[in-house]
């Protein structure tokens, strides 16, 4: 039997939210991050994406089995800023914090809620972007809304660091690029830079996420029409 679009979809987006699901509750079972798991993008974009993903999933049978749903325009940009925060999260692990913490943790790239919440759930959401056949027209200024989630989470981080709360290990941020206690703002003499040229390479990837989403989607829609 051969599944349509619609119904892989559906599958995907209960897959994400399992998944998502699981990933948590493992992370938070787990030495690193068991007393502060909810501080870390890691955690907040696979919740996000996973809850964004069940609530399409239940519109999705609702409409299967009932009168067809249509979609409010800012529900579908709300999933296209939650599917890039959770590509960011993909990206940001895989190419920028395991290269240079692997000695150091090993456990990042094996444990199960890495595997998870790095991997199994980023390629899922995506996939699910990209097999959808329901798209909502989107504008050319919807691609701002892709830099929502991390500029959030930035003005979240300050505002607890500030305050006083530890992340990892008794840090007071939760990832390095971060750490302007150490490395400063502006700083340019020494690797790590300064969190100021990393604020700009961060939100440089995610509108490159954001922007290829929405090019990508095209394609694929455009090539089902034929």
């Amino acid at each position: 039997m051969k599944l349509s679009k619609q119904t892989i979809s559906t599958i995907l987006r209960f897959a994400t939210f399992i998944f998502a699901l699981w990933g948590v509750l493992e992370a938070a079972r787990g030495e690193f991050m068991a007393r502060n798991t909810f501080l870390y993008y890691t955690t907040q974009s696979n919740i996000a994406v996973g809850l964004v993903c069940l609530a399409f999933g239940v519109l999705d049978v609702v409409s299967h089995f009932g009168n067809q749903i249509r979609i409010p325009r800012w529900l579908n940009i709300v999933k296209y800023a939650v599917t890039v925060a959770i590509t960011l999260t993909f990206i940001v692990f895989w190419f920028m914090l395991a290269p240079i913490q692997l000695k150091e943790y090993p456990e990042l790239i094996t444990d199960l809620d890495s595997i998870l919440c790095h991997g199994v759930v980023p390629i899922l959401a995506v996939c699910d972007w990209l097999v959808n056949v329901q798209c909502y027209r989107h504008k050319k200024s919807d691609l701002f809304w892709s830099i929502s989630t991390p500029l959030a989470y930035f003005v979240f981080v300050m505002i607890a660091s500030l305050s006083g709360v530890e992340f990892g290990y008794g840090a007071k941020v939760p990832y390095f690029f971060l750490d302007f206690y150490q490395y400063g703002w502006f700083n340019l003499g020494s690797f790590p830079m300064g969190v100021f040229w990393w604020i700009l390479i961060v939100l440089g990837i995610v509108l490159g996420i954001g922007a290829l989403l929405l090019k990508l989607k095209d394609i694929s829609g455009r090539t089902r029409q034929r």
